[in-house]
């Protein structure tokens, strides 16, 4: 550990108080815990309305056990809409889900590859895909930032990150995103967290300060793959700029006085 904030560790360690506070803070941001039964309980109407649609299976951050809702950002429950092969493009899919969302009144947001919706009070981000014929959970996905999709398997990105004992750090660290208004995709921030505390023992405290000091020299510069795809290059769904903003974020966030001005 180099010198910035070294202060500021040192007696949150020596007042042994830190985990508890960092304890409190995900609690904070729960999602909701019914919200994955209400969600699955909008399949009829779903596959009612799109006789392609194979299955709706809950899946994203709470499948990987990364979930948090900050303010206005976040869901309580990612919905995976696996439409069969030989259904419009996967941008048409997209297109599809959003309009049906509009005459729903469930005030849909388009998102980078989900439309984020608000039925009853829970937050649903709703992931329309194209299945890949043969090949039981790859899907393509319409990447709205580049007007492209994308080949990608779910099932593996949600078992690579709930074995990976890292979502802890990974839902501080979404929540730290949010509260200083970055925009650093989620699947990335989980991706590069992995990565950066690759052999380090579980130490949430500990990791959280490394991952913030690992961003600071590293995510300008570290490629992040799709593990499934090596043709998705992840760390490409941000910008030079945002990159250094997140860079740029952590540092202060090294030199906080406190820990009430990093997460709160």
């Amino acid at each position: 550990m180099d010198h910035e904030g070294l202060r500021l560790w040192k007696s949150a360690r020596q007042e042994g108080g830190l985990m508890s506070y960092l304890h409190s803070i995900l609690d904070k941001y729960q999602p909701q815990a019914d919200a994955p039964a209400y969600a699955e309980a909008l399949t009829a109407d779903l596959q009612d309305a799109f006789p392609a649609l194979r299955s709706v299976t809950v899946s994203g951050a709470h499948a990987k056990g990364t979930g948090v809702v900050v303010g206005d950002s976040g869901t309580d429950v990612d919905l995976l809409l696996s439409f069969a092969k030989d259904t419009v493009t996967p941008k048409g899919v997209y297109e599809d889900v959003y309009q049906y969302a509009l005459r729903k009144g469930w005030t849909p947001r388009r998102r980078n590859v989900g439309i984020a919706v608000e039925v009853e009070g829970r937050r649903i981000d709703l992931l329309p895909a194209r299945h890949q014929a043969g090949f039981e959970h790859y899907h393509n996905l319409y990447i709205r930032k580049v007007d492209k999709w994308r080949q990608t398997n779910i099932q593996e990105h949600i078992d690579l990150v709930r074995r990976s004992r890292r979502t802890e750090e990974i839902r501080l660290l979404k929540i730290w995103r949010t509260l200083h208004v970055l925009d650093f995709p989620s699947f990335y921030l989980e991706l590069f967290t992995i990565e950066a505390l690759k052999g380090r023992p579980y130490d949430v405290t500990e990791n959280v300060w490394h991952v913030l000091g690992y961003m600071r020299t590293s995510l300008e510069i570290l490629p992040v793959i799709d593990p499934t795809n090596p043709n998705n290059v992840i760390s490409d769904t941000m910008t030079a700029q945002q990159k250094q903003a997140a860079a740029a974020a952590a540092v202060h966030s090294r030199h906080a006085e406190d820990w009430t001005h990093v997460l709160w």
